[in-house]
């Protein structure tokens, strides 16, 4: 709130000064100049008062941050992110009982520190919890995919118990990490489930196994045209070839749809 009634005040000052695209281009050094300028309320610059805070009263204005559909500001998180104590506190909350988008924030300035590996049992937990939020699930899957190789073998052994949206989750990890037969056993199956076909196909495609391609090619002979373009698309990337006119989707909804003959 502080910075924005700051920036509000200077766009007055420089309306008709600088033009828009000026004015936006402007703001980071606004920004910087906000954060060491004097404010009489809380008696410093908030630069200095955010570096005389500890470690508790920063992490404490931190969750209180959230109250009421509102997010920390900026300058709140750049002094926490700096603080080494401030980020063992921010794995903390990942397993604390706090609102699932602060632990994704929590998340976010680990990664961004590059800390995110040092959590990597808590986002192991997310993924493999099917009543764990789904927000803080698909956090975690685009952090693990980056430590596939470490995490594969207590997903892989999550997989047996799993329901269908805790497999494809794992998949969608796994693929990234390197070659495995489990790994194109999970993919298989998950294909041949009829479901989400268009992104098992996807994941095929990335995972780069080619003997999913006999599996593809049968596939493409019962699907809707979505699902055909992306199971081609999969073939091709495997090193096949699948003709243009291999099928006729004009009846087809998905086709009309793409072709704008709706």
């Amino acid at each position: 709130v502080k910075f924005h009634n700051y920036y509000e005040k200077w766009i007055k000052e420089n309306t008709g000064r600088l033009s828009y695209d000026e004015m936006e281009d402007r703001v980071p050094q606004v920004y910087e100049e906000w954060l060491n300028t004097y404010d009489e309320e809380i008696g410093s610059s908030p630069c200095v008062y955010l570096k005389n805070l500890s470690r508790d009263e920063l992490m404490s204005d931190f969750i209180s941050s959230f109250e009421d559909g509102k997010e920390p500001a900026s300058a709140l998180l750049d002094e926490i992110e700096n603080r080494e104590d401030c980020l063992s506190e921010l794995k903390t909350v990942l397993s604390s009982d706090v609102d699932a988008v602060i632990k994704i924030h929590a998340a976010n300035m680990l990664l961004e520190t590059g800390h995110a590996g040092d959590c990597l049992d808590v986002f192991t937990r997310w993924v493999i919890s099917p009543v764990c939020d789904a927000d803080l699930r698909d956090v975690a899957v685009e952090i693990l995919k980056d430590y596939a190789s470490l995490v594969y073998d207590e997903l892989i052994n999550a997989v047996p118990n799993a329901d269908n949206d805790t497999k494809t989750l794992i998949a969608e990890i796994i693929i990234c990490a390197p070659e495995n037969d489990k790994t194109y056993n999970l993919l298989e199956e998950l294909f041949k489930s009829g479901s989400n076909t268009a992104l098992y196909a996807g994941y095929l495609a990335k995972y780069g196994d080619v003997r999913a391609a006999s599996m593809l090619y049968k596939a493409l002979d019962n699907c809707n045209y979505l699902e055909f373009t992306e199971i081609r698309n999969a073939i091709e990337i495997l090193g096949g070839v699948v003709d243009d006119d291999y099928r006729d989707f004009s009846d087809d909804e998905y086709y009309k749809a793409i072709k704008h003959l709706k």
